[in-house]
C-alpha cells in the first residue's frame, strides 16, 4: 500500500472542521469512506516535494505512521501531493469539538 494518495481518489466536500495557523481540515471522501482531508495552507514547490516525500526515507516514516493502530491514535490514511495534503480517519465528533472551542 502506497503512502501516495491520489487526489483523484478523494472527494473534498468544502465543509470546514477546524483551521490552524498552517492548515485548514475539512471533511470529505477516500475512496467512499468519509475522513478528514488536512490541507496544507503553504503548498510546496516542485524543489521542496523532490527533497521531502520523494525522499525514501521520509516516504518510510510516513508509510510507518500510517500503520499505526490505537483507539486513541487517529488513523492516517497516507498523503495526497497536488494539492498537497493528509488524509485521515474522521472522528464522529470533531464538528462538535471544535464548535464547543469556539465559544
Amino acid at each position: 500500500m502506497s503512502v501516495v494518495l491520489d487526489w483523484e481518489q478523494i472527494t473534498d466536500s468544502n465543509e470546514q472542521l477546524g483551521k490552524g495557523g498552517s492548515a485548514v481540515v475539512v471533511k470529505g471522501y477516500y475512496r467512499g469512506q468519509p475522513v478528514a482531508i488536512k490541507k496544507l495552507l503553504y503548498q510546496p514547490s516542485a524543489r521542496d516535494m523532490f527533497f521531502g516525500l520523494s525522499n525514501n526515507r521520509t516516504q518510510l516514516v510516513c508509510a510507518n505512521i500510517c500503520k499505526w493502530q490505537h483507539k486513541n491514535v487517529v488513523k492516517i490514511y497516507g498523503v495526497c501531493l497536488d494539492p498537497y495534503c493528509v488524509v485521515m480517519e474522521l472522528w464522529p465528533y470533531s464538528a462538535a469539538i471544535v464548535n464547543t472551542h469556539k465559544q
